[in-house]
């Protein structure tokens, strides 16, 4: 618009009087955006009508009056980004690609305050490389060159700014403003451990100092968890060693670690470079009772632990006690499933053969076939069990731990895999043509002679049916779609491989879809029974069965459907092992179960009898 003719539109819109230079900026050839129709070009004026005509890439020749566009419309100055993706579309591409710190300052540069949102520049970069994934790939590189630039603010939070600073501000300037000013615990902690790894630290003791005094403050405050209060602990520990000064006095390792109420969850919370500091932290302040802190973890810790204090034990010439410490529970019988599992997968890694070689024993594969079992009882949810996996996958361990067995104790253990619970029937099938090839004799156990017969029939009470599909229709409805929603969501916070929230969702949507198979495989076999046709003369599903241990202490315990399963309350699957055991049982049978004492049935009654005041 020239000058007469701003004067007059003015003149008609008095309210318009501030926005003259905006007004006056809109001339023909200019580039412009609008958040609803993105980028577009004026190209004309229709004085009759008194609008600009604006071409955007879905409205071109759009007529919009320019009272509107004072308000709506962002005329773009000609080194705007779009404007240079207009002028030269490769070069600018090349340029976010290849460098995507210029393309934030660019975008920052003519933002409000030079400051934006990544959903606000997030508009800007849709028009130059799309919105599909390649935006949200772009984003993660952008962060971390963004996090490099000393002219970039990165924002606190995920809706926060990114703010192009006046003057460009030092590394180590903005990681001890990390420190000081975040809010949250883990990016102090995460911005301090960038310090010690920045180069020039020599001449700035005084950042170091402000630095450690804000990590001590922190490990005294309330807010800190134990394991934020180790990380802090060390921290302190190395700003001490940069600065060549003693800790100061009131931090103490030894106090931490007597704080501490759950050793094993701290040490199962700590990536490896930690995990082993701590190991190495505890052998020097406790000399004497190291090792039995270290036998505490290799029972109670989970699979990364394991192998982490094995190594650390090995390392420390330690062979002998660990190798007495396994065999001891290998007779006990209290090897842990995690321990079990690590034991299977890494038996024939070099350096652990000579402690693992003489463990892999038909003994162990019941102990783990057992503790597969005892694990299917007591979840809670449908998650896998790592163990199981092992020894699905494992093509060699049958033909290892049956070496020199007799035939009627592998017999025994292939019974047992085609028991559990803890595989699919595709998968015992597979684990039992391992033993049948290496003991022919054993074909009956798939063609059901002298075996238990293969029954894909899934028996489940009507009660139990109805909340399963009630839970099918929850899992389809309300929880894959919100989680979905937050694997999404998550997804755009960062580096994906430091980003706890998308590592939490992915593991929760992958036990979301898990479950949702099995249920629809389940629910393709079921059978809905209703007791009705149960007698008393031998144990069937919906007995209930009084057992003797022979010194008068009795019990009872109800045999019901598939999904029917209440240890607590007594009411066992009759596809638990227990459950197994019982059914064609009379009156005067002894029952045996692997890990129980033997017992006696001694009365056989009608679940429909006994339930109401069960």
């Amino acid at each position: 618009m020239d000058a007469q003719l701003v004067e007059s539109f003015v003149l008609k819109n008095p309210q318009l009087q501030r926005q003259r230079e905006k007004l006056a900026s809109m001339q023909l050839g200019a580039f412009c955006f609008h958040r609803t129709f993105g980028f577009g070009e004026i190209v004309g004026y229709n004085a009759a009508g008194q609008r600009l005509l604006i071409d955007f890439s879905q409205k071109p020749g759009h007529a919009v009056d320019p009272a509107f566009a004072v308000g709506h419309l962002e005329i773009l100055p000609e080194d705007h980004i779009l404007v240079q993706f207009r002028r030269d579309p490769a070069a600018v591409r090349t340029m976010v690609q290849e460098d995507p710190a210029a393309a934030l300052r660019l975008m920052l540069l003519h933002s409000p305050d030079r400051r934006a949102t990544q959903g606000e520049m997030g508009v800007l970069l849709n028009t130059i490389i799309g919105e599909d994934a390649a935006a949200r790939t772009w984003w993660l590189r952008a962060r971390k060159a963004a996090e490099a630039d000393p002219c970039i603010a990165q924002p606190e939070a995920k809706t926060g700014y990114y703010i192009l600073r006046e003057q460009p501000l030092e590394q180590l300037d903005e990681l001890v403003d990390g420190v000081l000013l975040s809010r949250q615990m883990e990016k102090k902690v995460r911005h301090a451990a960038k310090i010690l790894t920045t180069k020039g630290l020599d001449g700035q003791r005084e950042k170091l100092l402000l630095v450690l005094d804000e990590l001590g403050k922190l490990f005294h405050g309330d807010a800190a968890s134990s394991i934020e209060r180790l990380q802090l602990f060390w921290l302190c520990e190395d700003f001490s060693l940069v600065l060549g000064q003693p800790l100061p006095e009131d931090l103490s390792f030894e106090s931490l670690l007597r704080s501490v109420q759950d050793f094993t969850a701290i040490a199962d919370g700590l990536p490896v470079t930690q995990l082993n500091r701590l190991l190495g932290g505890v052998r020097h302040v406790f000399p004497d009772d190291y090792l039995a802190r270290c036998i505490l973890l290799l029972r109670n810790g989970n699979g990364r632990t394991v192998g982490v204090v094995v190594d650390f034990l090995l390392g420390h010439g330690l062979e002998g006690d660990l190798g007495t410490i396994l065999q001891q529970w290998s007779r006990d019988n209290t090897l842990r499933a995690t321990l079990l599992n690590w034991i299977l997968r890494n038996r024939h890694q070099k350096k652990y053969a000579p402690l693992l070689e003489s463990l892999v024993t038909a003994r162990l594969f019941r102990q783990a076939l057992v503790s597969i079992d005892q694990e299917v009882l007591r979840r809670a949810n449908n998650r896998k069990i790592a163990l199981a996996e092992t020894i699905a996958e494992d093509r060699l361990l049958i033909e290892e731990i049956t070496m020199n067995q007799p035939i009627e104790m592998v017999r025994d253990l292939a019974h047992m895999v085609l028991h559990s619970q803890a595989f699919d029937t595709l998968t015992k099938k597979s684990i039992a043509v391992r033993f049948i090839r290496l003991f022919p004799a054993l074909q009956s156990l798939l063609d059901g002679e002298g075996g238990q017969r293969d029954d894909s029939t899934l028996r489940v009470s009507q009660t139990s049916l109805d909340a399963v599909r009630s839970e099918y229709e929850t899992l389809m409805q309300q929880k894959i779609p919100a989680n979905k929603a937050a694997v999404a969501a998550a997804r755009e916070q960062g580096d994906l491989r430091e980003n706890a929230e998308y590592k939490m969702a992915r593991q929760d949507q992958d036990i979301l879809l898990a479950r949702k198979a099995q249920i629809e495989k389940d629910l393709a076999r079921v059978r809905v029974i209703d007791f009705h046709s149960v007698g008393t003369d031998v144990v069937a599903v919906g007995s209930v069965v009084t057992l003797d241990d022979g010194q008068n202490q009795r019990e009872s315990f109800a045999i019901l459907g598939a999904w029917d399963s209440d240890p607590k309350r007594r009411i066992l699957s009759y596809q638990t092992p227990f459950g197994r055991a019982l059914l064609g049982k009379k009156v005067g049978d002894t029952v045996v179960v692997e890990g129980h004492p033997p017992r006696q049935v001694t009365a056989i009654d009608r679940w429909l009898d006994r339930s109401a005041s069960w």
